[in-house]
């Protein structure tokens, strides 16, 4: 008997026509929030130029050097399957266009498991608080003059905060060996001071510089488009420390507090980390840069050391301009290659749960590979 192929379904065709007669509405809610925004874009500009915020590259005191540039980013993936939640975390390294090798030299950790169920979002908590680790690890290993992370450097505390209060003992067995000889506080201080590691945040809500400086312009977008929109190319905002910020520092102040639990308990001094977290407000600066006329502004944090000197923050931004060279890069070039390598962590994870899956087919183990089985239909 032929295999009978299933016939892809779609959306109604009722439903696709009420979604094309929504568009105008939608074009146009789009063009009155930016023609209300451009019609301050002057005014804005000024203000900031007149309070010493909006600076230029000044192309003459670049020293045009070549640099090498490293970009990490993770990617993860999570199958809920029948009996178990199977997860799977790649962290890739990538080095940029000025790579010191003839083939572009790539560095990887991984990480893949299967857990008993427990909790909802148990198994996204586990392999976002992996992923963090791997990337800071890879970050504070490998030597470039330097290394782009994607996001923001408080971003890992948030992933490690939320496994600290797991307490069963199946779930603990599996990733307490992952960070039992891990010193929190010592990788987070490596990473925090090291003035070459750079964190470039693709995905940006906030309004701390809007709501900062900005307040009597009532703007509603948040600060990356709106400096997407303000700043023009090679230019940048002065960088602000993160203590400038209420928000962030309300979050650090209590970030030590969410990280005890058993996972740290035993590697970790709290005391201690409190102290680190406590002074980062005031060592790491967040600044905009627009590099190129078609890409949307970067958000950058950066060491104080890079804020403080001019020099080097001009080469940062130099090195930034000459790692994007196509529309398609929203990110610098090893950062672009590195994201676009660990999106691909979720088709690994599939051709571990088809094999797996096939070895106990083979071995008549019937009703264990139905387990494979994902809880719904594809």
């Amino acid at each position: 008997m032929d295999e009978q192929k299933s016939e892809p379904i779609f959306l109604p065709d009722s439903f696709l026509n009420e979604i094309l007669e929504n568009a105008s509405k939608t074009s146009k809610r789009i063009e009155g929030l930016t023609n209300n925004f451009i019609s301050k874009e002057k005014e804005i500009r000024r203000h900031l130029f007149d309070q010493g915020l909006l600076n230029e590259l000044e192309k003459n005191q670049l020293d045009l050097e070549t640099y090498r540039t490293i970009g990490i980013d993770g990617g993860r993936a999570i199958e809920h399957l029948l009996l178990y939640d199977l997860g799977m975390v790649g962290v890739v390294a990538s080095e940029g266009l000025n790579a010191q090798t003839e083939v572009n030299s790539i560095t990887y950790k991984s990480w893949f498991d299967i857990l008993p169920h427990y909790g909802a979002n148990t198994m996204n908590h586990i392999t976002q608080a992996i992923m963090h680790l791997y990337e800071f690890q890879l970050a504070t290993e490998l030597k470039s003059d330097f290394t782009f992370i994607d996001g923001r450097f408080i971003t890992p505390l948030i992933g490690f905060s939320s496994i600290a209060s797991i307490e069963n003992l199946d779930i603990l067995g599996k990733i307490v060996p992952i960070f039992s000889n891990v010193d929190i506080t010592e990788l987070l201080s490596s990473v925090f001071s090291n003035k070459k590691i750079i964190a470039v945040q693709k995905y940006d809500s906030s309004r701390n510089f809007s709501l900062q400086f900005l307040q009597k312009f009532k703007i509603s977008i948040d600060d990356r488009a709106l400096f997407s929109l303000i700043l023009e190319e090679g230019e940048y905002t002065t960088p602000i420390p993160l203590q400038t910020f209420p928000d962030t520092v309300r979050y650090l102040s209590s970030a030590h507090l969410t990280l005890k639990g058993r996972i740290f308990e035993h590697s970790t001094d709290f005391e201690e980390l409190n102290s680190l977290l406590s002074a980062l407000p005031e060592e790491i600066y967040a600044l905009y840069y627009r590099p190129r006329p078609w890409s949307p502004a970067l958000r950058l944090e950066v060491s104080k050391e890079i804020a403080k000197d001019k020099k080097v923050l001009y080469q940062l931004l130099d090195c930034l301009r000459s790692e994007m060279l196509t529309t398609e890069m929203k990110e610098p070039y090893p950062l672009y290659f590195a994201d676009k390598m660990a999106k691909s962590v979720s088709l690994g994870l599939k051709a571990l749960k088809e094999a797996s899956r096939s070895i106990l087919t083979k071995e008549k183990l019937d009703d264990a590979s139905m387990f494979f089985e994902s809880y719904r239909s594809d």
